[in-house]
């Protein structure tokens, strides 16, 4: 598996863990199951715990995706648009999904899915509203922009292993993605 996250999310989880984390390994636990590895799973969310609770949790369920981070809106729509530092496509590959917050600086996540599934060339790509809200209007706003699924943000380690190894199986073993 391999992860990608921003200058931020690196320094907590090295602070945290007292050595810089290795993302030079990979798994072959996707071909076991059965599915190829292969797509890449963008997480926007400017929240380090939650993005270094996902990292370790994502390593735990070894999914053989890789999953990538961004830190705000504006960051989102740079990498799905190769704008600014995401401009060589290798440095961002199309997500397979999008784990969305809804609140992040810069673009909310309302304006980033609002773009998104407004744009004939993304608008297939799967995004999962995953924030801490568990608001009925937010819920339902969500769905009417164009969101293929809503989740509230675990807040243990435990629970985001849960979470991201249903999402995983969900995604990966039991939906038909298109192949873009």
């Amino acid at each position: 598996m391999t992860m990608h996250e921003t200058t931020e999310c690196q320094q907590t989880a090295s602070a945290l863990a007292g050595s810089p984390p290795d993302y030079s390994v990979k798994t072959q636990s996707a071909l076991v199951r059965g599915h190829p590895p292969g797509f890449t799973i963008l997480m926007a969310d400017d929240d380090t715990d939650d993005c270094l609770l996902a990292r370790e949790a994502w390593e735990e369920i070894k999914s053989g995706h890789e999953l990538r981070f961004v830190h705000d809106g504006q960051e989102v729509l740079d990498y799905v648009f190769h704008r600014g530092r995401y401009t060589k496509h290798h440095s961002a590959p199309r997500p397979g999904i999008i784990l969305l917050d809804l609140n992040m600086p810069k673009k909310n996540g309302h304006e980033v899915l609002g773009v998104i599934k407004t744009h004939a060339d993304l608008q297939t790509i799967p995004i999962v509203i995953f924030t801490t809200t568990r608001h009925s209007d937010e819920i339902h706003r969500a769905y009417q922009e164009g969101a293929n699924a809503f989740m509230t943000k675990p807040t243990s380690f435990e629970g985001y292993c849960h979470v991201l190894q249903t999402l995983d199986r969900f995604w990966f073993q039991v939906a038909q993605l298109p192949h873009v």
